[in-house]
């Protein structure tokens, strides 16, 4: 996966960056193929288009405050042992995910998390099952999701890495 982010230079002449770090990679111990690559974030919901904000290396599901924040998360075939997967998520969560609550009890749904964002989110490669409190949604690429601030999970039935792409947007709770 190749990154490109473009800006102005002293010169005043538009061009890539090519001298910025990495991507920030996370990846989770005993989730074999599982992988979120954040992509770029923002700081402000109006962030200034010639400064370098770049990736702060977050730790969690979250944008900064008032912030976005652009990942790609590949989601590996889910886990079939259900006493295994409850045991990787609740890992998962504790260490990765902490800034969001995460239900990680035995049963069906595990896994099941809700944050006050919204996310523009694109399949560009494989198929996923969206769970929602009252129902699913089969994903397949090309497919895009807005999720406003819903209770959900992600179950890769399939064989294959689902890789989507997340635009996440800081927002509030309804007052």
């Amino acid at each position: 996966m190749r990154r490109f982010v473009t800006g102005t230079g002293t010169d005043g002449k538009s061009r890539i960056f090519n001298d910025l770090p990495e991507p920030g990679l996370i990846k989770v111990e005993g989730r074999e193929g599982f992988a979120i690559h954040n992509m770029w974030q923002t700081v402000e919901a109006k962030p200034f288009v010639g400064v370098d904000q770049d990736m702060a290396r977050p730790k969690g599901l979250l944008p900064p405050e008032n912030g976005t924040i652009l990942r790609i998360v590949d989601f590996p075939p889910d886990i079939k042992d259900p006493e295994e997967r409850r045991k990787v998520f609740e890992r998962q969560f504790k260490e990765q995910f902490g800034d969001v609550a995460h239900n990680t009890e035995d049963g069906v749904d595990v896994g099941m998390h809700q944050h006050p964002t919204i996310d523009y989110a694109i399949v560009i490669k494989g198929s996923i099952v969206l769970v929602l409190d009252n129902g699913e949604q089969l994903l397949e690429e090309g497919d895009i999701v807005i999720q406003r601030g819903a209770n959900h999970r992600w179950q890769n039935e399939t064989n294959e890495i689902c890789r989507i792409a997340f635009v996440q947007v800081d927002g509030r709770d309804q007052p």
